[in-house]
């Protein structure tokens, strides 16, 4: 019986790591793929809009929307060590 529960909490513990890592890479994914399209917002406006109020509020939309993404791969980058603190404690 004890036995059981040990193989039952392993499996539960193991599901979660995978998910956290599924999620980890997912977010990588996802800072990766906002930034590249917002090089490119950037690239355009600055090369198409000749209003400079309108290029303005693009531009500064832009820099909003990088300084967000940069808090949010802060915080994956701590996921990232907590991730690996999960996986020594599971390996022990």
């Amino acid at each position: 019986m004890l036995s059981n529960d040990l193989i039952m909490c392993n499996t539960k513990l193991s599901e979660a790591y995978s998910q956290l890592e599924i999620h980890c890479h997912d977010m990588a994914r996802l800072v990766d793929c906002i930034g590249n399209s917002l090089f490119i917002i950037n690239i355009i406006a600055e090369m198409k809009i000749e209003d400079q109020k309108t290029l303005e509020k693009i531009l500064g939309e832009v820099i909003v929307i990088r300084s967000t993404l940069g808090e949010i791969e802060d915080k994956w980058g701590n996921s990232k060590v907590f991730k690996e603190k999960m996986l020594e404690y599971l390996l022990e």
